[in-house]
């Protein structure tokens, strides 16, 4: 009986790139110097799992496409947070780990893609609102002409008498 492998699976996808000291040595190539050494010195990156080892290969290599060191990306996110002046606040992330950075890099970009998104919708929205009075003053003379002259109220019955008591 022989056992077929997910083609989704870590295994599998680990297993195209070659063995996993392969897949050890591309991390290692693609982490440069953004590479922090918090690794257990007994286990190294051979007791890691083959899915957190093409997580972290596909983040070094996405880290070095768009930054060239980890400085880069503590400012990019500073900065995409209003923050670029505060230093302290640069080196509470100091310690952190490229996965980690990239990360939060990546919730910062949503956050003020959605705050931007919802900027031009307030934006566009008063200008909606400005632009639909003026629609509709310019058709109110239109309709007017075009409906035809009230006609005359009826006379109203006389009030009745009275009832004596």
């Amino acid at each position: 009986m022989t056992q077929t492998v997910n083609a989704k699976a870590p295994v599998a996808r680990a297993r195209k790139v070659g063995t996993k000291k392969e897949l050890i040595e591309q991390v290692k190539s693609a982490s440069g110097d953004l590479w922090i050494d918090n690794l257990n010195s007994d286990k190294g990156l051979s007791g890691v799992s083959n899915k957190k080892l093409l997580r972290l290969q596909a983040i070094f290599t996405k880290a070095k496409e768009r930054f060239s060191s980890r400085e880069q990306i503590v400012d990019a996110i500073v900065a995409g947070e209003g923050r670029g002046k505060d230093s302290d606040y640069k080196k509470h992330f100091g310690d952190w780990s490229v996965p980690r950075l990239m990360d939060r890099l990546g919730a910062v970009e949503k956050a003020k893609k959605a705050a931007d998104k919802k900027a031009a919708a307030k934006a566009a929205k008063p200008a909606k609102a400005a632009a639909k009075p003026a629609a509709a003053a310019a058709a109110k003379p239109a309709a007017a002409a075009a409906k035809p002259a009230a006609k005359p109220a009826a006379a109203k019955p006389a009030a009745k008498p009275a009832k004596k008591k």
